[in-house]
Parts: C-alpha cells; sequence; structure tokens
C-alpha cells in the first residue's frame, strides 16, 4: 500500500501544476519558479529590478530594451553572423580575462548570467562548465584541452566565490589567466538536507548538476547556442565542424547527449548540446520539464516518500538529472509523460523491474525506445585526422512528438552524436577493445575521437595522463613540500591472483616506501608494473591484449621519452608525500631527474639490519635508515674528480633520485623500524593523503596497518 500512494504522489508530480520556492543568493529574499505546465516563468522581487523579470523564453529583439549586456549580445551575433563555415576557434578572439571580467561574479545576481555570455560567447557559442572545491585541477585540464584545440568560448563556473577565486589565482601562477564565475542556484534550499543531498555527493554537487540545465535552457532563449561538459571531458579536436558546416553530419539536430546504449532512454548528461532551437519547442521544453521534475519532487508536500514510507532521499535516486533527463527525452519522443527511470527509484528494488513492466498506464517497449538510425555521407575533412578513411556516419536520432505546453515542429529533434565524435571511457562504443589507450575509444583500428568522457573512470586523473592528456601546468606547485629529492625502488615482486589484490599489496609496500621517504625527507615515486603480470587482467582482442579498468590502467607514456608501455596502479595519489610514475616521466618539472647522472643506485643488502628477537629460525628485514643516510653521504661527498673537496663542504644535493635495488630481497621492501619513524609524523602524513590512496581494497583479508 505504501509503495501504491508514493507511485501515485510521483505520477501526480510528473504530470501536475506545482510552485517551487527558491532561496535567492543573499538567503533571504525569495523569487518563486512557478511551473505552469508550459515554460518556466522567472517571477522575482522588485529588489532584481526589471531586467529579472524577463521570460526564459523570450527571443533576443523582445529583451533588448531590459538588458544592455543582451543588447551587446545582439550586437556581437550580427557582426559575426552565423552563417557558413569560417572555423569556430576562439582562442586570440575571446580574451582569457575580458576588459569587463567575470571576475568572481554571482550568475543568479541580477542579469549576471546573460553579461557573462556575452563576455564568453562566439558566434552565438558558448560552452558551459562548473566545478566544486574538489574538481577545481580537472576543471582547469578541460580547460587547458579546449584551449588546445582553439577554443575560448567556455565560461566556467563554481559552486562557491572561494573555489572561483582560487582557480583564477591558481591559474594566474601556471598557464595563463582563467576567469570564472560561481552560482547560488538553490543555495540554501530547506529540502537539500531533507532529501539527503548533502549526505550523498554533497549538496554544491547537487546544485551544479541541476543549474546546467537551468542555464541552458535560459540562455537558448534568447539565441545561444550552449554545449555543456563535465570537467572530465578532453578535446581531441574543435567538435564543431561537425555540427556546423553545411555538409556536417550533425547540423540538422537540435538537443544532444552522449549514448550510453542502444535506446533513447541511455544519454549521459556529461555532455549536452541545444542548437538552432525555437524558443517554444519541445527542445527547449526537454531542459524546462526536467527541471520542473526535480523541483516537483525537492518541493513535493507532503514529501516524496520510498518503499519504506521514508523520504524519496539521495542525490542519485528520484532527484537523479540523469534519471529525469533520460524520462523526459523519452515522453517528448513518445509524445506522453513517462517516469520509468525516475518513477522506480521509489519502488523496492527487487521489485523495480516488475513494477516498469506491469506499469498502467503502458510504459513505452523497447521498440519504441530503439533510435532511428540515419547513414550519412561525411565529407573526409571533417574526421580527425589519422581516422580510418570512412565516408559514411551512422547517427541515432528520434523526431520530437511533442511535450505538454510546449509546440512541436518537423524540424526539431533529439540526437547522440556518433561514437568518434564523443565516446566514454567505459567503451560505451558497443564494441570495446580498450579504454582508450593510443585514443582507440570505439575499439577498431585506433579510430580517434572528436571528444572523450572519462564516464565509469576509477582514476581520472590518471587515466588522462596514462594517454598523454593531461596538462601539468594545472597542477599545484610542489609548495606543500620542501624537498624536491626522491626515492623509488627496482625490482619490486607481487604475488596476487587477482589485479585487485596486487594493488591491495602494492599499496602496503608503497607504504613502507613512504615511511622510509619520510624518514629520508624525500618524496615517494610510485611503482609501476609490467603489463604481463598475471594479475592483470586480459582479453584477446584488447589493445595490447591487456583489459583492465579498475585496478590498473595502460600506458604507453612510461620511461624515459615517454616511450614504454607499463601498467599503473590507481589511486595512488599522495600530494607532497608520493609522487606517480607517470608524472616523473611526464611533467616537465622532472625533466633533469630522469637522466643516470642525477640518480643513485643502492641494493638493498647494504642497508639491512635483521631482527631475530622472536625467532631466530626466522629473520625479519628492516631497513637501517641510519646506515642509509651515511651511504648517502659518502657517495655524496666522494666523487673522485677534483671537485670532490667543494662538494664535500657545499650542502647535499636535493634535486636527486635515489633508487633501491630490492633484487636481494625477493622483491620486497623493507619495512622501517617503528622507532625510526616518530608516529605522531607519520600519522600526519596518512591525513594528508587522499582518502583513495588508503582505501581498503576488495582483497582477500585486507588489512591495512594505517
Amino acid at each position: 500500500m505504501q509503495t501504491q500512494m508514493t507511485m501515485k504522489t510521483l505520477w501526480a508530480i510528473v504530470v501536475g501544476v506545482l510552485s517551487a520556492t527558491l532561496v535567492s543568493a543573499r538567503g533571504t529574499t525569495t523569487s518563486t519558479l512557478k511551473t505552469t505546465g508550459r515554460k518556466l516563468v522567472f517571477a522575482s522581487p522588485s529588489s532584481y529590478g526589471a531586467r529579472r523579470r524577463e521570460r526564459a523564453d523570450v527571443d533576443i529583439s523582445s529583451i533588448n530594451s531590459r538588458s544592455s549586456a543582451t543588447r551587446r549580445w545582439n550586437a556581437r551575433l550580427s557582426r559575426h553572423g552565423a552563417e557558413g563555415d569560417k572555423g569556430y576557434a576562439s582562442v586570440g578572439i575571446i580574451p582569457p580575462r575580458g576588459a569587463e571580467a567575470l571576475n568572481g561574479m554571482d550568475l543568479e545576481d541580477g542579469d549576471n548570467v546573460l553579461r557573462a555570455a556575452y563576455e564568453r560567447s562566439y558566434k552565438g557559442e558558448l560552452i558551459l562548465i562548473n566545478a566544486n572545491a574538489g574538481g577545481t585541477t580537472t576543471a582547469r585540464n578541460a580547460v587547458a584541452s579546449a584551449r588546445a584545440v582553439g577554443i575560448e568560448h567556455f565560461l566556467l563556473y563554481t559552486e562557491s566565490e572561494v573555489t572561483c577565486l582560487r582557480i583564477m589565482a591558481m591559474s594566474a601562477k601556471a598557464h595563463g589567466d582563467i576567469d570564472c564565475a560561481w552560482t547560488s542556484y538553490l543555495k540554501g534550499h530547506p529540502r537539500l538536507e531533507m532529501f539527503g543531498v548533502q549526505r550523498e555527493d554533497g549538496a554544491d554537487a547537487f546544485r551544479l548538476w541541476w543549474s546546467r540545465f537551468y542555464y541552458m535552457f535560459k540562455l537558448s532563449g534568447v539565441g545561444y547556442n550552449v554545449m555543456y561538459i563535465d570537467t572530465d571531458v578532453s578535446f581531441r579536436f574543435n567538435p564543431y565542424p561537425v555540427f556546423k558546416r553545411a555538409d556536417a553530419p550533425l547540423k540538422s539536430y537540435t538537443l544532444f547527449a552522449q549514448a550510453e546504449g542502444r535506446t533513447i532512454d541511455q544519454l549521459n548528461v556529461g555532455f549536452m548540446y541545444i542548437q538552432n532551437a525555437k524558443p517554444d519547442g519541445v527542445a527547449r521544453g526537454i531542459l524546462n520539464e526536467t527541471i520542473t521534475r526535480m523541483l516537483a519532487v525537492l518541493e513535493s508536500n507532503p514529501p516524496l516518500k520510498d518503499w519504506r514510507g521514508e523520504v524519496a532521499a539521495g542525490a542519485k535516486e528520484s532527484l537523479w538529472d540523469h534519471h529525469i533527463f533520460n524520462d523526459v527525452v523519452l515522453s517528448a519522443v513518445v509524445g506522453r509523460a513517462v517516469n520509468p527511470r525516475q518513477g522506480q527509484r521509489v519502488v523496492e528494488p527487487s521489485q523495480r523491474q516488475a513494477w516498469v513492466a506491469s506499469h498502467v498506464p503502458k510504459f513505452p517497449s523497447e521498440a519504441e525506445k530503439r533510435w532511428i538510425v540515419e547513414r550519412k555521407e561525411v565529407d573526409e575533412r571533417l574526421l580527425p585526422p589519422g581516422a580510418r578513411r570512412a565516408t559514411v556516419t551512422e547517427v541515432y536520432y528520434r523526431e520530437l512528438a511533442g511535450l505538454k505546453g510546449w509546440t512541436s515542429y518537423d524540424d526539431e529533434y533529439v540526437a547522440a552524436p556518433p561514437f568518434w565524435v564523443i565516446d566514454g571511457w567505459t567503451g560505451a562504443g558497443w564494441s570495446p577493445k580498450t579504454q582508450g589507450a593510443n585514443n582507440a575509444w570505439v575499439g577498431e583500428d585506433d579510430m580517434p575521437v572528436v571528444m572523450t568522457h572519462f564516464v565509469g573512470g576509477t582514476d581520472k586523473p590518471l587515466e588522462m595522463k596514462a594517454l598523454g592528456w593531461w596538462d601539468y601546468r594545472v597542477e599545484d606547485d610542489d609548495t606543500n613540500t620542501n624537498t624536491n629529492a626522491f626515492i623509488a625502488v627496482k625490482g619490486l615482486k607481487i604475488d596476487a591472483a587477482t589485479s585487485a589484490e596486487a594493488l591491495y599489496k602494492i599499496k602496503l609496500q608503497t607504504y613502507r616506501l613512504i615511511k622510509l621517504g619520510l624518514s629520508l625527507n624525500r618524496r615517494v615515486i610510485t611503482p609501476a608494473v609490467s603489463c604481463d603480470e598475471p594479475y592483470i587482467e586480459r582479453k584477446s582482442d584488447a589493445k595490447f591484449g591487456v583489459w583492465s579498468q579498475n585496478n590498473f590502467v595502460l600506458s604507453t607514456k612510461c620511461g624515459i621519452n615517454a616511450s614504454r608501455t607499463c601498467c599503473l596502479p590507481k589511486r595512488m595519489s599522495c600530494p607532497g608525500i608520493a609522487l606517480g610514475w607517470i608524472d616523473f616521466f611526464n611533467d616537465v618539472r622532472y625533466a633533469t631527474l630522469r637522466h643516470e647522472d642525477t640518480q643513485t643506485h643502492i641494493s638493498v643488502d647494504a642497508i639491512l639490519e635483521h631482527n631475530t628477537d622472536n625467532d631466530p629460525k626466522e629473520r625479519v628485514a628492516f631497513i637501517d635508515v641510519d646506515r642509509l643516510k651515511t651511504i648517502i653521504a659518502d657517495q655524496n661527498d666522494s666523487s673522485g674528480d677534483a671537485n670532490a673537496g667543494a662538494r664535500a663542504a657545499a650542502p647535499a644535493p636535493v634535486h636527486d633520485v635515489l633508487i633501491i635495488d630490492l633484487a636481494s630481497n625477493d622483491g620486497e621492501i623493507p619495512d622501517v623500524r617503528p622507532n625510526a619513524l616518530p608516529s605522531h609524523v607519520l600519522a600526519a602524513a596518512v591525513d594528508q593523503c587522499p582518502r583513495g590512496f588508503f582505501y581498503k581494497e576488495s582483497a582477500p583479508d585486507a588489512v591495512y596497518p594505517w
């Protein structure tokens, strides 16, 4: 009975007429976002002024008198024109920070979102990127990838002013200015805590997820073509020719999202794009209805309950944008309101599939959900350099049949770009052979892709680095450490049956190395392993025969000159304490340390001591730290050359790498005696590392010593 009542409530939410009260940026005044069954109407207090009272779905000319930002945008649109193909490379045209910089503005304050769009757009095109405090580095890497293909017309915004200012400060020091804004959208909403989005993924992430639909809807209503990308999307080539040229295969479609399967309810919103949308058309209506259904749950009265009679809480349950957007797209395609993905989240998990199958009114069948496949001729000049010389591509699309309150046009379509335009790390190209090795994302003949999305990646920075798609200038300077001296090992052996067990044992060994590094005031270079190890998952048709997604990642960028193949253990980053193997060989900051004249090799035999207190028959090996310090000092001070005296008098060099050969200890790193390192020093180091470094892997009897 409880499930039946909650489902009736959710169905009423989908088809009903609701109002939602939102807290403004200052948290004191309120504005009402009414869902009238047709369009969102932005009704605001008088303190926002006339420019905030315009409807989001009017055309540019109707609000010219109200918004100076819009007047300037209209002039730019006329000046550039939207016809023809003169390229969409905006680097050098749109300044990184213009005369009227965003400079940390709140997009919800006045008409700031229109001003920001004007300042950052080019030829009517704008790319939205958002990031919270934990995603600043990947956001800056996404910006670097966009600039590398000529794109400057992006609008980066964050969940707080503090995060935005941090991004601007970091970028100014590293690789060129990045201008940004922030948004107070939904900030302080009293229902966020009730629905658990502060306990799952964080309220800030939830607000950013939903702001993308909000701003895409609003900006597309005043004439912009708006793309959205997650920060784990990497531009490999400029995508606009595929959408914009007169003979472009995607020119005639309106709303795009990334495909993750063969049906229209398997879309990923980490990439979305809306172009040439009618102000009152169904394409924009999809964005409107997606927001409406979310607000309807968040504002439900009484609050929506799940099968247990509890509030249907969770950022990835009834409020998840992926579920709701897919349901709305499906509704627009079949011409009736349906909610199979969102609706089943309040049903007991074991009963969800049966609920979908037995639902009345009936949900769309698998046949109704299939894409229409259109084969299109492709000018080879539109394909990425190095791509297979295919002349035909398949586009997956459906006509938008209708959505209540929105006008149906016979030239508005939803489409999924071909997988050579955008593909995901998990191999959504339906025939995966690698997770992106050599950019072979669609799994056939190293076919390059235009955009890549690391959805499903379990260590996204490492996965990008493994491909050589990481701009190291986006990382923080090494100001959080007082040394540029390193320690590494050679000949590490791991005996494991699975990759999970191997990763667990590598972390145990690395923990020993970290203790040694702390004792010597050196940073650790985390080890890589051979991809021939038996615990690395293999697949006969995979690139290089390796198929290891969860615990290791294959890279061809290992070793001197980044020319060797290796497998890198995941979740081993610990800034200031541990440096990744791939980082050591690819980050230009360590270029001078990669050569033999900067490295010292020591046999583990020379620094071993043995504990026989417990059992004379069993020798437990420890590293004699004092002995090792003496060896290092002797080698530094006695080079055997004419400058030995001067070298002995000078401070010991800090730009060096100490490599310990483990051959004589069966490939195992000896431990450091407990009294060699104060416990509080070790505890502080563990706390400094990200949670993922010390995450307990699913391995038999996995017990960590920390």
